[in-house]
């Protein structure tokens, strides 16, 4: 029996919390040959998975904040007696984020005594590529690349383009640097990738084909199984669920959401969500007349969320940045919604991989608009094969196909 330690910053909410957290379900209901332990921040709500092995929450804030996030001696020292203790044949890390570098730092002492440990990087951001993450410029409010396959990421320094401005960035470009050095330790030993989109990224910066692969994001289908109807119910709504902030362009939905009611009349739209574009949203809500078409929700656990989209039709995803993959295109139509996303990245790749749902050019209200009004046009039409597509998906993003990858991924 090998023991495998799965270590990321949070097991509680969305995006890759919500990939770890399902990672390790199944792992923990499927494979009963290895032994699966949990280093995280422990949650406040339960979650129904225990932490084996709990970081502290990082309560800190200024440039303490900034310094922990640079490299935190606190979680090394954490991490460092967790890996000694439990003596992991694997480590699988995934969303290390906040924790810092000296989570590798701890990996790189413990895999010099045991030389035997593989580390596996699923990865779900574009680090590799960005350094602050994120692969889109805040500053000049745009998609960028441009440090991808660069050994040493320096155009934040002078760019200041992280989400929270000039001396974020610059600590962002120290933690990159600091994580880069031990990458070119050799600290990892394969990479998984969401999506052939990112996969191509990270090649371009690790040059190693053979060692970065394409793991598909698992789904929880077990909790998307509602009863959910199909009827053409009124009014017709449009739904986007997720963050409220720059990169997610939520402000280009409205403007085309704004085209949508002139000339269809009986529709809504519902933002279900929070974040640091809220007031500013409401605000546009306001300057286009639109306070008695939209409405607000906060987040929602998600098998709230499950029952509110109950009344949904299309779900939208106007990002601007790319996205590694879109887990979101995959549950919308799990949950019998049609989504409609921007045609590029992650995204467009989940689109093309299911066959189903519409993409719309980048920052376009107008094509976005004339995409809603196409999916109210032809609903019933567009519906009519959702359970053969559900279908297929399960086949790519099930739980067993992923059993069968992580076998197969653990045993080289």
């Amino acid at each position: 029996m090998k023991v495998v330690l799965h270590i990321a910053e949070s097991i509680a909410g969305g995006g890759a919390e919500s990939v770890f957290r399902d990672t390790i379900a199944i792992l923990t209901k499927q494979d009963c040959k290895n032994k699966h332990l949990v280093a995280c921040i422990q949650p406040a709500n339960n979650v129904g998975q225990k932490v084996d092995y709990p970081f502290e929450e990082n309560n800190a804030k200024g440039i303490k904040l900034i310094l922990s996030q640079i490299f935190s001696y606190r979680n090394y020292i954490d991490l460092k007696r967790a890996l000694f203790s439990s003596k992991p044949d694997i480590i699988h890390l995934q969303n290390y984020g906040n924790l810092s570098p000296s989570i590798l730092r701890a990996i790189l002492r413990y895999k010099k005594q045991n030389i035997h440990v593989r580390v596996i990087h699923t990865v779900h951001t574009f680090e590799y590529v960005c350094s602050h993450n994120a692969g889109y410029d805040y500053r000049k409010k745009r998609k960028c690349t441009d440090c991808a396959g660069k050994k040493y990421k320096l155009k934040i320094f002078y760019r200041g383009c992280s989400r929270l401005g000039y001396f974020h960035s610059i600590g962002k470009g120290i933690t990159n640097l600091i994580s880069s050095y031990y990458i070119s330790r050799n600290v990892i030993d394969l990479w998984t990738t969401p999506s052939k989109f990112l996969r191509s990224f990270m090649i371009s910066n690790l040059l190693e084909v053979e060692k970065v692969s394409v793991l598909r994001n698992p789904c929880d289908f077990e909790n998307l199984k509602k009863d959910i109807s199909i009827e053409k119910k009124k009014p017709f709504e449009f739904v986007y669920f997720g963050r409220f902030s720059e990169e997610k362009n939520i402000e280009c939905l409205l403007k085309a959401f704004k085209i949508v009611s002139k000339e269809a009349g009986n529709v809504r739209l519902s933002l279900i969500g929070q974040g640091e574009k809220e007031d500013e949203l409401k605000e546009w809500c306001v300057k286009l007349n639109l306070l008695d078409f939209v409405t607000f929700e906060p987040f929602l656990p998600k098998e709230e969320l499950i029952e509110r989209l109950k009344s949904s039709k299309v779900s939208v995803l106007p990002s601007k940045c790319f996205e590694t993959a879109s887990l979101v295109t995959i549950e919308s139509i799990m949950l019998n919604l049609i989504p409609i996303v921007c045609n590029h990245g992650g995204m467009k790749e989940m689109i093309e991989l299911t066959g189903f749902g519409v993409t719309f050019e980048d920052n376009d209200e107008v094509d976005l608009s004339k995409k809603m009004l196409f999916t109210m046009n032809n609903y019933s039409n567009i519906m009519k094969d959702i359970e053969t597509v559900k279908s297929d998906i399960s086949k790519v993003f099930g739980a067993d196909v992923f059993m069968e990858d992580i076998k197969k991924l653990y045993s080289i």
